[in-house]
Order: C-alpha cells, then structure tokens, then sequence
C-alpha cells in the first residue's frame, strides 16, 4: 500500500522556482526560473525564467539587458535519488539598448542555444542545489537607427550555480 502510494506521488505534476546564476564567455546572468516537472519519477522538466543579463566578452561588457530563456532537462534516473544527474538543452534570448561611439542608438540581441550536462541535490524533501555545465554558440544582433544590421556568431561555454523548491500539487 505504501508502495502504491509513493508511485502515485512520483506521478504527479510538480512545480517550482529556481534562483540561478551563470557565468558564460558571452555574459553573466542572475535568472529566477518556473519549473514544471513531471512523469513517472518526474523525469522530465521544463523552465521558464527571466533575468538581469550582462554581457562582458562583447564590446567591453557595456552592455545590460533583459534575458528570456526555456530550459528542458531529462533526468534518466528520475528526481528521487541522492544526486540527480541530468541532461538539459537552454534557449536564451537577451536585448539591450546600446548607443555606439559612431552615435548610432542601437538595440542589440543575443540568442543563445546550448546542450549540457548538470546534477541536482536534494536538501530535504523540497529544496536542491543545482549546477550544469553546458556548450553552444551565441547569435550577436546589433540593429542601428540607421537601418543597418550586424550579426556575429561565437562558440559558447556555459556554467550554472542555483538552489530551487519544489512543491505538488494537492
């Protein structure tokens, strides 16, 4: 009986909030995340978040912006264990205004797409610290008043400290 309903519980949708900061050769970021999870041992997640985004590597970290990413992880042994390993893909899109030094006012984007590796660590029975490593390339768009676009593509390392709270729903 305990059984049954512990296998009820692990199939049960769970939502939750991350606080991430991470670090990349593009930029710097402090990201709060909502996170739905589900699936037999909750398997699967999925996140949306928005943060603070600061790019240093590009024209001398001068610019700051609002980032919008999408993450999904697939944890091949579920969320149930001691350490939970997991496999994930992030979508990031960032924009920023920017004024150059030709006087141009200008709005830039980046949008990064990135493949990775991360562990989770359950604190208690809702709280986990999390990091992940991942790799991709980063799509810089600059869009002038003038009309002119410019657009360069860069390889891309990814690393992520954060701690997050998981509840279900009753």
């Amino acid at each position: 009986m305990v059984w049954a309903s512990n296998q009820q519980d692990s199939l049960r949708p769970k939502f939750g909030i991350e606080l991430n900061s991470s670090a990349s050769l593009s930029s710097l970021c402090i990201t709060p995340t909502f996170t739905y999870s589900f699936g037999a041992k909750s398997k699967i997640t999925f996140g949306i978040g928005t943060g603070l985004w600061n790019a240093f590597e590009y024209s001398g970290g001068k610019f700051s912006g609002i980032e919008f990413q999408v993450n999904y992880k697939y944890f091949p042994h579920g969320e149930t264990n001691r350490v939970n390993f997991y496999f994930q893909g992030i979508m990031k899109h960032a924009s920023f205004p920017y004024k150059s030094p030709q006087g141009y006012k200008e709005i830039n984007h980046a949008n990064e797409i990135l493949l990775g590796y991360g562990l989770e660590v359950p604190i208690g029975k809702k709280i986990y610290i999390l990091n992940d490593f991942a790799i991709g390339e980063v799509i810089f768009f600059e869009t002038y008043s003038s009309g002119i676009n410019f657009g360069v593509i860069i390889p891309n390392i990814y690393v992520k400290f954060g701690v997050g709270y998981r509840f279900g729903l009753q």
